[in-house]
């Protein structure tokens, strides 16, 4: 007796375990922010087109990675609660990371 679909199954489950390592080999990654919330991420999630235009129009001073840490994390997350479907920029940056995680492995 043969079971349909389990050649199938078995080359996804191959080719994640392929993709997962790679990311374990390639080890801690920092990932531009750009990437991990690129347009499609953004305009699902917000009014904005990019993180880009999000950071722009928070009416914050975000030049440089200095500026951006400078911010007043309560006031960052009320910004991020009144412009995006978050609750706090944890929750988006870690949301942004998941799937940029998922998309990396094939899922």
């Amino acid at each position: 007796m043969q079971i349909k679909g389990l050649d199938e199954f078995s080359k996804s489950l191959k080719k994640l375990s392929e993709n997962a390592k790679k990311l374990e080999d390639a080890g801690p990654q920092s990932v531009p922010l750009t990437e991990l919330m690129g347009p499609d991420f953004i305009s699902a999630r917000t009014r904005f087109p990019d993180v880009q235009t999000l950071f722009s129009e928070s009416g914050f001073k975000i030049d440089t990675p200095e500026d951006f840490n400078a911010i007043p994390e309560e006031d960052w997350d009320r910004f991020i609660q009144s412009e995006t479907k978050f609750s706090s920029w944890k929750e988006m940056i870690t949301t942004a990371g998941a799937l940029w995680t998922k998309k990396q492995l094939g899922l």
